[in-house]
């Protein structure tokens, strides 16, 4: 229902007096009574033949300071006469604001029904009068539209859009009710704005000319209106397009339906082409199909992204497709039902959604860290954010428990709702009393973002809650609490590594990161060798854990760099660090990497081959005088006899476009120059595999095990096999990540490299290429797994980077020939270019070399160092570092 204001006006004539028809009163509005007169005069259809076309409705469209209104005039006979013996047939005149009808659409007969119970003074002003009128009952309209006959609504419909004029003509035997029922079935089948300019009326005196649109006579006074016949077919005038498409819908749909839709159109619109209609046609064609998708049972999550992107879509619907939506949803879905959750809740409220948010978020949470401030800034209020906080720590697997992205997640989280006032939150602090990887993750939250006192403040909450033998630990990684001593300079022991391991693996990669941000991973780096050496090396599935987790690690200090890199090598990955360490720093890396090594690892002759792999990749462009330090490595780790490692070096210096600044290489490269029978023996040597050793190996290999070559090779059988039946690439891929078919990343990288040529008995070269670059995307953005993602990316970029460095190679190989097809300009120009290109990517993504710049609370740090008169250890000792 809708209480509609409005102005008003009787247009009439004094019983017994002579005088003409005029505002006998009205409205003490905005309007005066020769403002009424003129409208009335304006949009008058003429003096009804007979008595039998009274009552009549009359419909006008008028702008009062460019706002729309829309007039109603209801003409009917009294029992009064004028002074010449006419009977008197007064008109009662409404101008209703257009807003207060797009507001709430009503239809012309509700109108009527409504003011047509209205008493109007007989002379004076009063006040504009209230109604209240039902909202627009599309049902109703949708069977007076079967009844009445849907050809000529059609048409008439059809034919006002394109500024012409429809005449309803042979229906005097009609009743007033059936005419006023035919006007809004008419104007039903347009968009609801239409009605802002539309006039009408339900009957028009032929001899009588008026600008009226859609109207009632024994025949049209206008030349160029379309005559219809009433109840007779129209047929011939049914082939605009735009009459077309929706008796098409109208077929197609239930007409209630449609006309429902057409009635949420309340944008004011001018009867001026069918453009503007046809496009509302699509909208609601398209608004139509997802009711009926919301009823299939076989929607992709895709399908109902799409249905929920859809800016046409009703709550209703809505509800449907968020519901589910919601228990699939992924972390980029979560924009979508911020966008609609509050609109489809708002009658019955968030009650009925809890249990369905709270397991969605912590699934998004600790699988992908996804960020869910947005999500409690709009349930929170409802759902209580202390709770759902709480909730959303202990619903968690153990196996979650150790997610990074998770953690890093939830710790922002506990630090922006909570950690300002702890008490208001009982619950979250309660479920994270017990819990040491959140508070370590909300640690080295707070030494990424905060500062000063109020971080060390912040840092003291947290740090009082760890179990206390934890407490000194904590200390010695950030010496924020008290005063440093030489407590707190102590190295860590391999049994203190292991007594945060056993808390969970995300608490030691947790504890690295922090001492990696506080410059004292120096603390850690020994004794986390010898706590891996200890357990017996890592395992496959913790090398592809802790391979990526190092990779990431920054520190500043060479010593740390070279314990990174001698454990990559350990589990198969290639050193991160060794071609980056500036040459004023390469002797303090020398030698910890030598000591590290000599460490009783249990299988050293992977690591040998692993270090093989990596130098026969190497640029040796971009660090003058490396190839000379790795040389002393190799003879100080006694390797120069190993042939692996041999030919490896050999073969790679041999691609070396300038070792000017290397004279030792040049030396020992004349000496040790690959032969072809030594190369072709090469080809066979290659890093051992997980079906080989049962150890973890490194992820960009370019020989893989036969055991994944065959999985590749089933992989890509069944994507070419779905895709022949007609799946598209999103429905495959998403299918191969529920099922969990890609687990290992040398497959992955397989698959994506081979995948265009299996597509191309069935598709063109670019499209089968795009399907490689779809599967790209979904491993990347953490379609199967957040973390298997993080080393795809790596180790695709290493087999990229490879590649160029192998055509970098051979376009110097081109350069050395005086005559080379590089001086033509066109080719240099394509080299620059392309140098260009990668310059750029480089500029944007550039790491902070050697490591990251220090954040502001290094400095601190080391203030609260010198303050304590605590001497900073210099280079390795082995007092340190001692070998086994």
């Amino acid at each position: 229902m809708a209480t509609i204001t409005m102005e008003w006006a009787l247009w009439s004539e004094q019983p017994g007096a002579r005088d003409d028809y005029t505002v006998l009163s009205c409205s003490s509005g905005r309007l005066r009574p020769a403002h009424f007169k003129e409208i009335i005069r304006r949009f008058s259809p003429g003096t009804p033949e007979s008595e039998g076309f009274l009552p009549r409705v009359t419909i006008s469209s008028v702008d009062i300071e460019r706002r729309p209104y829309v007039g109603m005039a209801i003409q009917d006979r009294s029992d009064h006469y004028d002074g010449t013996g006419r009977r008197i047939a007064p008109t009662r005149f409404f101008l209703i604001p257009y807003e207060s009808l797009g507001e709430y659409p009503a239809s012309y007969r509700d109108l009527y029904t409504e003011l047509s119970a209205l008493r109007l003074p007989e002379t004076g002003q009063e006040p504009p009068l209230e109604i209240t009128v039902p909202a627009l009952d599309a049902p109703t309209l949708a069977a007076d539209l079967a009844r009445l006959g849907p050809e000529s609504a059609l048409t008439a419909a059809a034919h006002l859009l394109g500024r012409g004029r429809v005449c309803l003509t042979q229906a005097e035997q009609t009743t007033f009710d059936e005419r006023l029922r035919f006007l809004d079935t008419a104007v039903a089948l347009l968009p609801y704005g239409y009605r802002a300019k539309l006039t009408a009326t339900t009957w028009a005196n032929s001899a009588t000319r008026h600008n009226l649109r859609l109207y009632f006579a024994r025949s049209a006074t206008n030349a160029h209106a379309l005559s219809l016949p009433w109840q007779e077919s129209t047929s011939g005038y049914l082939n605009s397009s735009y009459a077309v498409r929706l008796g098409q819908l109208l077929r197609d749909h239930k007409p209630a339906q449609v006309i429902a839709l057409l009635a949420a159109e309340t944008e004011p619109r001018r009867l001026d082409g069918t453009d503007a209609a046809s496009a509302t046609l699509t909208k609601i064609a398209k608004r139509l199909h997802q009711r009926r998708l919301a009823h299939r049972a076989d929607l992709t999550l895709e399908d109902l992204r799409d249905c929920l992107d859809d800016e046409l879509l009703g709550p209703g619907e809505a509800e449907i497709f968020l519901r589910r939506l919601i228990p699939q949803a992924r972390g980029e879905d979560l924009n979508r039902i911020l966008r609609w959750l509050p609109r489809v809740a708002a009658t019955s409220g968030l009650g009925p959604w809890r249990q369905s948010l709270v397991e969605t978020a912590t699934r998004l949470l600790w699988s992908e860290g996804a960020r869910l401030h947005g999500l409690l800034q709009i349930t929170g209020q409802e759902l209580g954010v202390d709770r759902f906080l709480a909730e959303l720590i202990e619903a968690r697997s153990a196996q979650q428990t150790q997610s990074m992205p998770g953690l890093a997640a939830v710790a922002q989280l506990l630090i922006d709702y909570t950690l300002h006032d702890p008490a208001a939150y009982p619950g979250t602090w309660a479920a994270l009393s017990e819990d040491v990887p959140t508070m370590l993750a909300m640690i080295r939250a707070l030494i990424d973002g905060e500062e000063g006192e109020q971080f060390g403040n912040a840092h003291l909450r947290v740090q009082d809650m760890l179990p206390g033998n934890l407490r000194p630990l904590a200390d010695r990684l950030t010496g924020l609490i008290r005063p440093l001593d030489e407590r707190q300079e102590q190295a860590f022991t391999w049994e203190e590594i292991a007594l945060l391991a056993d808390h969970g693996v995300s608490c030691l990669q947790l504890a690295l990161i922090i001492a990696c941000r506080t410059d004292r991973i120096r603390l850690m780096a020994r004794a986390f060798v010898e706590w891996i050496i200890v357990g017996g090396g890592l395992s496959p599935e913790e090398g592809r854990l802790w391979g990526a987790e190092l990779a990431g690690l920054t520190p500043e200090e060479p010593s740390a760099q070279a314990m990174i890199d001698v454990v990559l090598l350990t589990i198969g990955h290639r050193p991160r660090w060794i071609m980056v360490v500036p040459p004023e720093d390469w002797a303090t890396y020398e030698e910890m990497f030598a000591h590290l090594w000599n460490y009783r690892w249990p299988d050293r002759r992977q690591m040998s081959l692993a270090l093989a792999d990596h130098l026969r990749h190497l640029a040796w462009h971009d660090v003058p005088g490396r190839a000379d330090q790795i040389l002393r490595l190799q003879e100080k780790l006694i390797l120069e006899e190993i042939p692996a490692l041999k030919d490896a070096l050999a073969e790679s210096l041999s691609g070396a476009a300038d070792l000017s600044w290397d004279p030792d290489a040049r030396q020992w490269l004349a000496q040790h120059r690959p032969t072809a029978a030594a190369s072709a023996e090469h080809t066979e040597t290659r890093v051992p595999t997980s079906s080989d050793t049962g150890e973890a190996v490194h992820p960009a290999a370019p020989s893989q095990s036969t055991r994944a070559t065959k999985t590749a090779n089933e992989i890509l059988d069944l994507i070419v096999a779905l895709a022949r039946d007609r799946f598209s690439a999103p429905e495959i891929y998403h299918r191969l990540a529920q099922q969990g078919t890609l687990t290992d990343v040398d497959v992955a990288v397989a698959v994506v490299e081979r995948l265009p040529y299996e597509l191309l008995q069935d598709k063109a070269l670019y499209e089968a290429r795009e399907w490689s670059n779809t599967l790209v995307e979904h491993l990347c953005r953490g379609d199967f797994g957040a973390e298997f993602a993080k080393e795809f990316e790596q180790t695709y970029l290493d087999g990229i980077l490879d590649g160029i460095n192998d055509r970098i190679r051979f376009i110097q190989h081109l350069d050395k020939n005086p005559d080379t097809v590089l001086g033509d300009k066109r080719n240099t120009d394509m080299i620059q270019s392309m140098a260009e290109v990668l310059q750029t990517i480089a500029g944007k993504k550039r790491p902070r070399a050697p490591g990251p710049k220090k954040p502001r609370i290094k400095r601190m740090l080391r203030k609260k160092d010198e303050e304590n008169q605590v001497t900073q250890p210099g280079a390795y000792s082995d007092t340190d570092f001692g070998a086994q």
